[in-house]
């Protein structure tokens, strides 16, 4: 194996190494690279000084020590988290404020968790006063992560109980993961997290504690969505720490992590998080692979460490309230007998068959069942017996049918899948709020009533079959419509759909009364409208996102998206407009935040000054001679989205002997893009018969 790995790194190479915790770690690994002559350079990260020390084979390695913050950058960064502003506090203040920093060092972590903490507090001195005196100072480097462990918890201690629980959940996620925001709050839900709270539903409850935690810097976030809310999160690798050690003491959850068994001083196993670790085939050896794609280095660590064996000598399941597994896990404990189990979750676990869950019908409390990406392709029938499931996660699966018995699960709130067909009777599911992808070919006559019949559905995604379009399928059409009539009169939030066969008219004009509570529309694959459905009208006043495609649309039905007023995205696709163009003013999309829109014909777009005054992304596509023809110049106004930071532009041609008019578009694009105050990020490119050249600044 090592020859392998020496006759890999051959040549000269670069190898970042992140985060060694300990010395055994960097004698084990370092074994893997030969020692040459070639000039290679290995990084190495780490917050331990003797690791660092270690990591140096000799007089010429060097180890640098990062530096903390300064006074001034310190101070910055705390009244910016804490005001919202750089140069801005209270006189009363000034002085806790700069004992405060002292005691944090130039740490940033530890600045920005007890800014974070006072952000939400009075601004009062005895407050202040009170989180100064809460945590150490730093007098000595050596216990600088004592400090930040005062100060994270302290900000714990401050959180209101219910969300302390769900911070210390997650504990269950391997360091690094990025954890999905639905997911992790339709799992507090089944394990009872969530206080019901009249006037919320319990999603939107989860939804402010998810935020609560973001906003106090304990989690953060990943993929920010158009509303500035985060789509999915992390744990800093010292909060993690901190949040295992918690959940430890406090016997929430039991981490087997390859030799590493993490586990409270209680024989009691209540949420169990199993993380299965590559191989280490022999000690002190690292196996290499290289992808064929780009040579990139893979590390490959293994055990031969029995998890099961382990725990079914030691330990009690019958207190398990939760079960989740993580990588290539073979063995899970036993389903027979785990009455109180809330949360069953293998997605990912690519060996996990349909005999691992067969007698699913045991677990008689279970809330939450996720088998996304997992070789399991029937849900068995004594899935019916589980009376208070309320999430089925499928994606990723074969399971392509839904057993008849699926209907009698009246508490079910969230069925996620790739397509699925329900059964007839699925109205009896009365409970379902988030229901995709619904697979919608023949739908029998009962179709309509069921699924109008789900007062409760907020999120619907469908799937429309080119078979359903179809003349002889008009029944069914009118049966969807009046599906989505009701739906649209009860709670419905967000409509997605996918079709591959052209036109879909018949949601045109039949859709009323509109969705007066609709927030996000969707429509993709290979459909659209021939003109502007009526139902989009002024009287969507939470329609914040709205992505169609559209073959016609006129200047007035634009101006009245422009008016409302929680519109954040607009996503256009059109295939003809004005032959004039489109001109957005002063006062349209004031609160407008992206916008696309793709013109196959004609010049596309102009901006005046003060239209789109909050927007930040902009893609757009126009043909370069058309737009001569119109405008006479290709001067579209660009450098009147002052808030503008990443631009995208696609110039259409059909001629090669217009490559000039290319040129000119570009340099104008460019020399407008100059004149915006914040120097965004842009790309240009040309389109003709496929082929595009790109330029990237």
């Amino acid at each position: 194996m090592l020859m392998h790995v020496n006759s890999c790194l051959q040549n000269r190479y670069l190898i970042v190494i992140d985060d060694i915790w300990s010395k055994s770690a960097w004698e084990t690994i370092q074994c893997a690279f030969p020692k040459n002559a070639c000039g290679s350079i290995i990084i190495m990260t780490t917050r331990i000084n003797t690791v660092a020390k270690c990591c140096c084979s000799s007089d010429e390695d060097f180890v640098y020590k990062m530096q903390h913050l300064n006074k001034r950058d310190s101070k910055s960064l705390f009244l910016k988290r804490t005001f919202g502003s750089k140069d801005k506090c209270p006189l009363q203040l000034e002085q806790i404020m700069d004992e405060i920093l002292q005691k944090c060092d130039g740490l940033p972590l530890a600045i920005i968790t007890i800014a974070s903490l006072l952000a939400d507090k009075p601004k009062t001195k005895a407050e202040w006063t009170r989180a100064r005196n809460s945590i150490g100072s730093m007098r000595e480097k050596d216990i600088e992560l004592e400090v930040i462990d005062k100060i994270i918890s302290l900000s714990y201690c401050d959180l209101p109980r219910n969300i302390k629980t769900c911070l210390l959940y997650l504990s269950i996620f391997p360091e690094d993961s990025e954890i999905s925001r639905d997911c992790l709050i339709w799992r507090w839900i089944a394990e009872g997290f969530i206080v019901a709270k009249h006037g919320y539903s319990l999603k939107e409850l989860g939804e402010s504690y998810f935020n609560e935690l973001i906003n106090r810097s304990m989690i953060q976030p990943v993929h920010m969505d158009y509303g500035g809310t985060a789509r999915s999160c992390r744990v800093h690798d010292i909060i993690l720490d901190f949040i295992i050690t918690k959940s430890t003491e406090e016997n929430l959850v039991t981490i087997l992590d390859g030799q590493d068994f993490s586990t409270s001083s209680s024989d009691k196993i209540r949420r169990l998080s199993i993380r299965k670790k590559k191989k280490i085939v022999d000690p002190g050896i690292v196996e290499f692979r290289f992808t064929n794609d780009n040579d990139m280095v893979n590390f490959f660590w293994d055990t031969e460490f029995d998890e099961g064996t382990l725990l079914q000598e030691t330990m009690s399941f019958s207190h398990l309230r939760s079960l989740t597994l993580f990588g290539p896990v073979n063995w899970m404990p036993p389903l027979l007998d785990r009455h109180v189990l809330r949360v069953l979750d293998l997605h990912g676990c690519h060996h996990m068959m349909n005999d691992h869950i067969e007698d699913i019908g045991n677990l008689c409390q279970l809330r939450y069942l996720g088998l996304g990406r997992t070789y399991i392709k029937i849900l068995p029938v004594q899935i019916r017996k589980l009376e208070f499931l309320q999430t089925i996660d499928i994606r990723g699966t074969c399971v392509q049918e839904l057993p008849r018995s699926i209907t009698e699960l009246k508490q079910l709130m969230r069925l996620e899948s790739d397509s699925i067909e329900l059964p007839d009777g699925f109205a009896n599911m009365a409970a379902l709020q988030e229901l995709s992808w619904l697979h919608v070919c023949k739908i029998s006559r009962n179709f309509a009533q069921d699924l109008g019949n789900l007062s409760n559905l907020r999120v619907l995604k469908i799937i429309l079959h080119p078979q359903f379009l179809s003349y002889c399928q008009e029944i069914y059409q009118e049966s969807l419509v009046s599906s989505l009539c009701k739906l649209g009169e009860h709670n419905l939030r967000y409509l997605h759909i996918k079709h591959n066969a052209g036109e879909i008219d018949f949601l045109v004009d039949s859709w009323w009364p509109p969705p007066r509570l609709l927030q996000k529309f969707v429509m993709n694959g290979f459909c659209y409208f021939s003109r502007f459905p009526k139902w989009i009208n002024s009287s969507l006043s939470e329609l914040s996102y709205l992505d169609i495609d559209v073959k016609v649309i006129a200047e007035e039905e634009l101006n009245m998206l422009g008016g409302l007023p929680s519109l954040r995205v607009l996503r256009l696709f059109l295939n003809r407009i004005p032959e004039e163009g489109f001109t957005v003013s002063s006062g349209g999309f004031q609160y407008l935040s992206e916008f696309h829109l793709h013109n196959g014909h004609g010049p596309g777009i102009k901006f005046k000054a003060g239209a789109m005054p909050n927007v930040q992304v902009l893609v757009c596509s126009f043909h370069a001679c058309e737009s001569v023809r119109v405008y006479g110049d290709f001067d579209f106004g660009v450098q009147h989205l002052s808030s503008l930071g990443r631009i995208n532009v696609e110039i259409c041609y059909t001629d090669e002997r217009v490559v000039f008019l290319l040129e000119a578009a570009e340099s104008a694009i460019k020399n407008e893009i100059k004149l915006l105050p914040k120097h965004p990020m842009f790309m240009i490119r040309r389109k003709f018969n496929r082929n595009s050249c790109m330029y990237y600044a």
